[in-house]
Order: structure tokens, then C-alpha cells, then sequence
């Protein structure tokens, strides 16, 4: 009874074919759009209400296709330089917050010990998992003093800034562990995490065991800053998620 339960849910909840049907669809999802992105300002202003608009439309059907056993599976990691990391750190502290972050998913036991091109140190997350693709490009949302500019002026204040979808790809959206292939490796997943808090900080250990490296010392000085403000955060190696 239980594998026939499995079986069930399997054809039911997390068939891809069934996600693709019912997003490709609906009306408004405009597939194959997005693979120019304009470089000049007064281009930009369409960009991002359209995006915002599909993503919408692709978080909805997301969730009703997605197995969420799944995605709390993974480890969810926000990479940057130092300067970026501190940032978000004194924005949220040890609260949760509404706006919706980037991050890249891995399964456990498989976190970069690196970094990627954002960043060598980052922060592991928790929160809603609104949506996850196999390939930030195919997803890019955007960077978020653009998503500022461009969003309802209330939208920060009450509800979060919401991240949207400038390519139009559905394939590329991951609902099961099927679906998790890393065609480009594993540095390039995107999820967005809603209502989400900071679990940890990432640090390769080559920083942790050599300050005097430029990175090593900024994070010297971070540690130090948190520590006066009384935000205790653990310190974790990529290695150890």
C-alpha cells in the first residue's frame, strides 16, 4: 500500500510533464522571451514588470507540481564577497526576512568548497523554497537595486521584494530529484527563498586558516563587528553541509 501511495503521488505531484502542460498553457507565460535582455535605461523599464508578471504565473504553477519533501532536502547558500555578505547580515540579523533571496541549491555533502563567480564566502538559508530552476541564466531574476527601482513603491514595505523571471525557459524549473541533473555543474541552480533567515556562514577554510589573506582579514573584521552588535551567527566550512 505504501509503494502504491508513492507510485501515486509520483504520477500526481511531481510528473514534469504535467508542470510543463499546465504552465505552457496558460495564456499569459510567454515562452522563448527574455533571451535579449536590454542594455540601455530606457529599455530596462519593460523588463521588470514583465518579469515580475511570469514569475508569478511560474511560482504559482510550481507549487502545485513541486514535491516539497524534496526541496527540504537540499542546502540553500547565498554567495558573495565579504562586503555583500555583511550587508545582508546587518540588514536581517537573527530575524527572518520578507524579501525573497537567491541562492544556490545543492544536495548535502555536495556545497562548493569554493564559492562561485558572486563570492567566496556565503550564508546558508532557510525558508519557502518559491522557486527553483537547473540553470540561473534560464531564470535571472536580476540584481536587486534593479528589482528596487523598478517595483510597486509598497511592495518593499508589506509584502517583500518578490523576485521575477526575465527568461521565459520552463524546462529549466526543478520539481523532484529527477530533475536535479546539473548540466552546467553544480554552481549554476537558482532558488528564490521567501520568509527566509540566515542558518550559517559559510567560509572555505583556507580563509579561516591563513588572515592574512585580503579575504581573511575582511572576515576577521566582520566576525569582530557581529560580535560587538550581538549577532551570533555559526561559523560553518562548505564541507561540513
Amino acid at each position: 500500500m505504501k509503494l502504491l501511495r508513492e507510485i501515486i503521488r509520483e504520477i500526481i505531484l511531481e510528473n514534469k510533464e504535467a508542470f510543463l502542460d499546465d504552465l505552457l498553457s496558460n495564456p499569459n507565460w510567454d515562452e522563448g522571451a527574455g533571451k535579449y535582455y536590454p542594455l540601455r535605461d530606457e529599455e530596462r523599464e519593460a523588463v521588470y514588470p514583465d518579469a515580475r508578471a511570469r514569475g508569478r504565473i511560474v511560482k504559482q504553477t510550481f507549487a502545485k507540481h513541486v514535491d516539497r519533501n524534496f526541496l527540504d532536502t537540499l542546502v540553500y547558500v547565498h554567495w558573495g564577497s565579504v562586503t555583500n555578505i555583511r550587508e545582508i547580515i546587518l540588514n536581517v540579523g537573527n530575524r527572518r526576512s520578507k524579501d525573497e533571496i537567491p541562492c544556490v541549491a545543492y544536495e548535502k555533502g555536495k556545497v562548493s568548497l569554493i564559492g562561485n563567480m558572486f563570492g567566496s564566502i556565503g550564508i546558508e538559508v532557510e525558508g519557502y523554497v518559491s522557486l527553483l530552476g537547473q540553470d540561473m541564466d534560464d531564470v535571472s531574476s536580476g540584481y536587486r537595486k534593479d528589482i528596487q527601482k523598478y517595483a510597486h513603491p509598497n511592495m518593499e514595505r508589506s509584502s517583500g521584494l518578490n523576485r521575477g523571471t526575465r527568461r521565459a525557459a520552463a524546462d529549466t524549473y526543478i520539481l523532484r530529484k529527477k530533475d536535479f541533473v546539473h548540466p552546467k555543474g553544480d554552481n549554476v541552480t537558482e532558488a528564490f527563498l521567501d520568509n527566509w533567515k540566515i542558518k550559517s556562514l559559510i567560509v572555505p577554510s583556507v580563509f579561516l586558516k591563513d588572515s592574512r589573506l585580503m579575504t581573511g582579514i575582511h572576515l576577521k573584521e566582520l566576525m569582530e563587528e557581529l560580535k560587538q552588535k550581538g549577532i551570533i551567527i555559526p561559523i560553518r566550512n562548505p564541507s561540513e553541509l
